[in-house]
């Protein structure tokens, strides 16, 4: 369930933040007129990340500890956490 893009090639890029990292320097590169991903600005681009990656590390973390498991009392647990 990580995020993965894979180009014409088979090259394969993976996890959230590098990805739309990525999707961002490559319109820039090929011109794309698509506004940014992230912001221009480092600081708002930095709290941008902050809140993306406390959003995964809270929310995410959990909802992979429950949909990976097989028994439910591992997910029943998961969800308490």
């Amino acid at each position: 369930l990580v995020p993965t893009l894979v180009d014409e090639d088979g090259r394969v890029v993976t996890e959230s933040a590098v990805c739309v990292q990525f999707v961002d320097e490559l319109a820039r590169v090929r011109g794309g007129s698509a506004p940014p991903l992230v912001d221009a600005d480092p600081f708002v681009a930095a709290r941008s990340r902050c809140a993306a990656d406390k959003v995964n590390r809270t929310v995410c973390s959990g909802y992979y500890r429950v949909l990976v498991r097989t028994e439910d009392e591992e997910r029943k647990e998961g969800f308490a956490q």
